[in-house]
Formats: C-alpha cells, structure tokens, sequence
C-alpha cells in the first residue's frame, strides 16, 4: 500500500483498470503531492516557528547582487598618491577607495614613511564615496613588513587594508598578523599584491586575506592575461569567494570590460585609464547638444 504522508495511513493500491485507474488515479496522484507539499511546508514552517522563538536562527535572507540602500559589489580604485590626480578624479564620486605603494609614493614625491601614511589617509576622506585606502608595508624581510603594518593598521583599522608582497617574507608577514589578530580578537584587512600567477591565489585565500591583487598587464606580457586572472577568480571562489580579486596594472577600460564578463568586479588603476574611462567625446558632443537645445528653447542664443 502506498503511504499518507498527513495522516500516516496507508493508502488503498489502484487496480490496474479498476476504479482508480486512469484520471482517478492521476487525480489521487495529484492529491498525493499535494498532500506532501502542504506536510512539508507545515513541518518547515513548525521549525522556523521553533527556531525564532528560541532565538537560535534568524530568518533567511535573499542575498542580492546590487543590495539596495546605494552599496554595490563593484569596486572602483583610483591607483596613485598623487593628490593633483586625486583632485582631479575624486570628486566624480564613483571610486570606492584608493591604493597606493612605496613606487606610487615615491613617484608622486612623497618619501614612504608613517607620516605619508597619515597624510594621505586624513585626505582621502574628503572625497565623496571614498570607503577604504590601500597602503602597502615595507621592510626588508617578515619582522619589518609585519611591524610597519601595524602602524599602518593602528591608523584606522576599519578602513585601511594592509597590502602585503606575494613573496615568502610577504605571506610570513601576513600570517603573523593573523595570528595576533587571533590573539587580540581582531581582524586586519590585508591585500596580498604582486600576484603574477593564478595558482597564488590558493596562498591568498589560506592567509584568509581580503584582497589578492594580480598584475594583468605584466601577466599578459608573458601571455593569457585575461585568462591567468580569471582562473584566479575562479581559484579563490569566484563572487561568493571570501577573498576578492582586486584587478591591478589594467591597462584599458576595455580590459575591465572583458573581465567583468566573467564576473570581476573589482579593478584599481592609473589616472590614465580613469581618463580613458571619463572622457567620450561622443558623450561631450551629445552634452553640448542638449546644453544649446536648452538656451535655445529660453530664447538665450
């Protein structure tokens, strides 16, 4: 005999070309399910009732992919410490942080020290939508990368990610912090850089670090950049992975493009790819169209 699943009684068997047969039996069928779904939905139903009255599981929520109140998971970085091209690209408000690097500093003139750190950290939140700035460590082996990085992290631990080099001394470094992250309850955001290879990606995310960045332009000089820097994606999680590819050394907006066809969404770059990024004469030319149309319709020309 079949089975009820409500009432836990067994049902009649259908004789074949019998009364149950044909519709009577699909129309039993269809009571059957019916019957299933209706159990099935009260018993879930009596343990979430039972669960938030215990207070042990909240209800699920639908995560989505642009959550609504203005936060996306595309990320935007503006790549220097030059603040003329800070001015100049800040204020369009798109950008989600800044990064920076002793070679950046350097080139931008300032000399790589603490005080630069604080300097460029207390300007950078001035600008509109800025949420986090990226200083890499410095030092000559793992002792003075991880104590540079945490003066770098004493700054704002909330909104400052320590960068650290994918080199042995670098990923030491790195595990160091996290091992006084565990001791003090703490949790520091730590980029590991200089990724040339998709298969880091694997030492990145056991370091539970928040970003690996990959050089795409010098990785496509020896070949498939593209390609090496989605693998990574893919390597360390893809979307749902918890350490995010920050996409560096990009060299056209139409490299980001490509990539967020797979699914990046996370790119720093120079002000000359910004520049690329912002300035379409096509789209100036339909502003000034639109600019001429209005003073005309005023009457003003």
């Amino acid at each position: 005999a079949a089975f009820d699943p409500v009432g836990a009684q067994p049902l009649a068997a259908a004789t074949p070309g019998g009364p149950t047969s044909g519709t009577t039996t699909f129309a039993t069928a269809v009571g059957v399910g019916a019957a299933v779904c209706f159990a099935n939905s009260r018993r879930r139903a009596g343990r979430g009732a039972r669960r938030t009255q215990k207070g042990a599981r909240e209800p699920k929520v639908t995560r989505l992919a642009y959550p609504l109140g203005g936060e996306s998971r595309l990320r935007l970085m503006l790549d220097t410490a030059d603040l003329a091209e800070w001015e100049k690209f800040l204020p369009l408000g798109f950008f989600h942080g800044i990064t920076s690097n002793p070679a950046l500093m350097q080139r931008a003139g300032w000399p790589v020290s603490m005080e630069t750190v604080r300097t460029l950290y207390a300007k950078a939140f001035t600008y509109p939508g800025i949420q986090e700035i990226l200083f890499q460590s410095w030092g000559e082996d793992a002792k003075a990368l991880y104590e540079t990085a945490l003066q770098i992290r004493a700054v704002d631990p909330q909104r400052i990610a320590v960068k650290m080099p994918l080199t042995t001394e670098g990923m030491k470094a790195a595990a160091m912090l996290r091992q006084a992250d565990e001791q003090a309850g703490t949790h520091t955001k730590i980029c590991m850089t200089a990724c040339y290879s998709a298969g880091q990606g694997f030492a990145a995310h056991g370091l539970d670090a928040t970003y690996i960045s990959p050089y795409l332009g010098r990785i496509c000089d020896n070949g498939d950049g593209i390609g090496e820097v989605v693998s990574l994606f893919h390597a360390c999680g893809g979307r749902d992975g918890r350490t995010k590819v920050l996409v560096a050394s990009i060299r056209s907006v139409g490299q980001m493009v490509e990539l967020a066809k797979s699914g990046l969404d996370a790119f720093t770059f120079s002000p000359a790819v910004a520049q690329e990024l912002v300035d379409i004469e096509e789209t100036k030319a339909a502003a000034i169209k639109f600019e001429r149309a209005g003073r005309e319709s005023r009457g003003e020309v």
